[in-house]
């Protein structure tokens, strides 16, 4: 239960080692008419977090400087035990790169001791409780909405399969020839149809496998080829390469490690990767699946391409959800659920996926799979740094 009006109790985590400071705190509110506020005062971090785990509180007054910790980490703490408690930080210092880093890690205010007044005191402590409870809402509201469009998206893509299967199956009957001889530009107009309706097939499975990816996707990893799952891919996907006059080639390193991975989901990862690489790269031009070790016992997985690029403002948007990059001249487009997919696929697999891009010159996207561990005796090629924002 928190304060939800001025007249409900005001109950205030005040954590300060140093008690002639706590009393003057406490003397500040009440001279500034805070009767309806309570504090409950502790001189520790450790106090404070176990006093976390006992009681109820709407609002922290945190000072960063104390016996058994100092800085940060004592914001970082309290948010971590507590994250929904606003937290207004009490300091000392008249540190303005400290006072943003404090706001940047959870904390609703930054008040310097020399320069408090009462009334700014209480105000603060209100804002912080008014301000949380906004972002509360809010994030209700907005979970709210994501379930009811995870709702709709999960009963459309449902109901579309059953008048796809029988559109599918009818436009198949008539390209086999089993209703009787096609004219040729019958024949090309149902082509054109048994295409466009593959790709609604698959913004179908891409609109189901998302919603799953909601709930958390199940992948079941073991022992695996890199070399193998890259041929694979590379098989599948030379007839539409071809279809488009490009070049796909494979790059793997020799002497890698086996994997622990899902090999069906992988192909799907790399299904998305080499599909958005098809779109997005123009005839005459190359896609290549390459593989070698990183530093840290894994393997990363690339597709490259030499087509459009992708602009620096948008790379760090392309794995989210039904995200497309704007002005993108793809002749279908699709729904913005591929690479959301290859993201949920591989952080079920343990690992990273990134993005890197020249506009005009072409993308590569990277993923990382585990390794198993190498056999006595077997000697794998050195492995290399993963990109800096990458590691974080």
């Amino acid at each position: 239960m928190t304060a939800d009006s001025d007249t409900d109790p005001v109950r205030v985590l005040l954590v300060e080692d140093n008690p002639g400071d706590a009393r003057l705190l406490e003397e500040i509110v009440a001279d500034a008419g805070g009767g309806d506020i309570t504090i409950r005062h502790v001189p520790a971090l450790g106090e404070a977090l176990t006093l976390l785990d006992l009681e109820l509180f709407d609002v922290a007054l945190l000072d960063l400087s104390l016996p058994d910790a100092h800085g940060l980490e004592v914001l970082a703490q309290v948010h971590g035990r507590a994250p929904a408690l606003p937290i207004v930080v009490l300091s000392g210092l008249e540190d303005e790169e400290l006072a943003v880093s404090a706001v940047h890690e959870g904390a609703q205010d930054y008040l310097v001791k020399r320069h408090l007044q009462g009334e700014l005191l209480v105000r603060s402590l209100r804002y912080a409780i008014e301000r949380a409870h906004v972002l509360a809402r809010l994030e209700q509201a907005k979970a709210e909405q994501l379930r009811i469009k995870d709702e709709l998206l999960s009963l459309v893509s449902h109901e579309l399969r059953t008048p796809l299967a029988a559109s599918y199956q009818f436009v198949t009957i008539l390209l086999d020839g089993l209703a009787g001889p096609l004219a040729e530009q019958q024949r090309h107009y149902l082509e054109i149809t048994l295409r466009n309706l593959l790709d609604l097939r698959a913004m179908v499975d891409d609109l189901l496998e998302s919603n799953r990816g909601q709930a958390g996707i199940e992948v079941r990893p073991h022992p695996a080829s890199v070399s193998e799952l890259v041929d694979d891919a590379i098989t599948t996907f030379s007839a539409a390469v071809d279809d488009k006059q490009l070049e796909l080639r494979g790059a793997v390193e020799p002497g890698l490690p086996m994997v622990l991975a899902d090999p069906g989901r992988v192909g799907q990862i790399l299904g998305n990767l080499i599909g958005n690489a098809v779109k997005h790269t123009p005839a005459g031009g190359t896609i290549t699946l390459g593989a070698r070790p990183v530093a840290g016992e894994l393997v990363a997985i690339s597709v490259t391409d030499t087509g459009e690029g992708i602009p620096p403002a948008d790379l760090d948007r392309v794995f989210d959800r039904l995200y497309q990059v704007p002005g993108r001249h793809a002749s279908r487009r699709g729904l913005g659920l591929g690479l959301y997919i290859c993201r949920e696929l591989v952080l079920a697999h343990g690992g990273q996926i990134w993005a890197e891009s020249t506009l005009g010159g072409g993308s590569t996207f990277t993923f990382t799979l585990p390794a198993v561990a190498a056999p006595a005796g077997h000697v794998s090629p050195p492995p290399v740094q993963l990109p800096a924002e990458v590691r974080g």
